[in-house]
């Protein structure tokens, strides 16, 4: 951690490496299991930052939930950036770190909240309809470091989604430029076409979810208690979120909305570097820990 700049940490973290599998798991109590498991994947247009540029942002989070429950757990996939690989690789890096938990963890799928902002909020979508077509519709092989058949059944569905402003569609004539938002449409679309490679497809349903209009697919994708989806109205993406939440919900899925007036693309981790006191630095992940109490605890 020395590396990172920190000399200490209230969390028991340790770096995980199987395989093609890396990432960061972090638990308040490392000797008794977790009551639930907040499973990240970062932004950053697939081609830039890591799970420890997000570290301060995963400490806030795993500590206001220590709140809420018990013995809460966090694990941050590390997924390999493009154009140095593209998808489905990490989609399949994904579908790892998920059957890491499961196996390796011994999480029960329903204590998970699968969560991500961004680009990373693409991946856990791409996560979901992989998990409900294992062996289908589109790209990512049938085996995953030989075990994909521990998470391909209807019973190993999440608990729940949290999504922070994400890039439900790859391309799209929806995103525009907004004079609030520091997202740019253009390069949006260049980094989509470096994810997906010269022989994928920005088209792909999987690597693009808002493209899926299947409606048993999303029925089945759905986590159990459905989806919590935050964004801010000024955002480039705003319009596509919209759509997807409309989609959803003419499926009959649950989904929780928090539009932010004004606000900007993945304000609650940019709130951490933009915001002026310490109440507003976290604001946005409070409502976020909040929200996903009010689900997982529901009865």
């Amino acid at each position: 951690m020395l590396r990172h700049g920190y000399l200490f940490l209230p969390v028991y973290l340790e770096d995980i490496e199987q395989g093609s599998l890396k990432g960061i798991w972090m638990i308040d109590d490392p000797s008794q299991n977790p009551d639930i498991v907040f499973y990240f994947a970062h932004g950053g247009g697939f081609s830039m930052g890591s799970a420890y540029f997000y570290l301060e942002f995963l400490l806030v989070t795993l500590k206001l939930l220590c709140s809420k429950f018990s013995n809460p757990a966090i694990f941050a996939v590390e997924y390999s950036l493009a154009p140095e690989k593209c998808f489905p690789s990490q989609v399949e890096e994904a579908l790892a770190g998920y059957n890491y938990l499961l196996t390796s963890k011994c999480v029960s799928p329903s204590r998970i909240c699968i969560a991500g902002d961004s680009a990373g909020g693409t991946i856990m979508l791409s996560l979901l309809l992989r998990l409900a077509r294992p062996n289908g519709g589109g790209r990512v092989p049938r085996e995953l470091n030989g075990e994909a058949r521990t998470i391909s059944a209807e019973s190993n569905k999440p608990g729940m989604a949290f999504l922070i402003s994400p890039w439900t569609t790859l391309v799209s004539p929806a995103h525009r430029d907004t004079e609030s938002d520091y997202l740019d449409a253009f390069r949006l679309h260049v980094f989509a076409h470096g994810y997906v490679g010269r022989s994928g497809s920005v088209y792909d349903p999987v690597a693009s979810p808002g493209i899926c209009k299947d409606v048993d697919w999303w029925r089945r994708a759905a986590p159990l208690k459905g989806f919590a989806i935050s964004y801010g109205s000024e955002e480039v993406l705003a319009c596509d979120i919209r759509d997807l939440v409309e989609l959803l919900h003419g499926c009959g899925v649950r989904v929780v909305v928090d539009e932010d007036d004004g606000g900007i693309h993945a304000w609650h981790v940019a709130g951490l570097f933009l915001g002026s006191t310490k109440e507003s630095r976290i604001k946005g992940i409070k409502s976020m820990v909040d929200r996903i109490a009010g689900v997982m605890l529901d009865a």
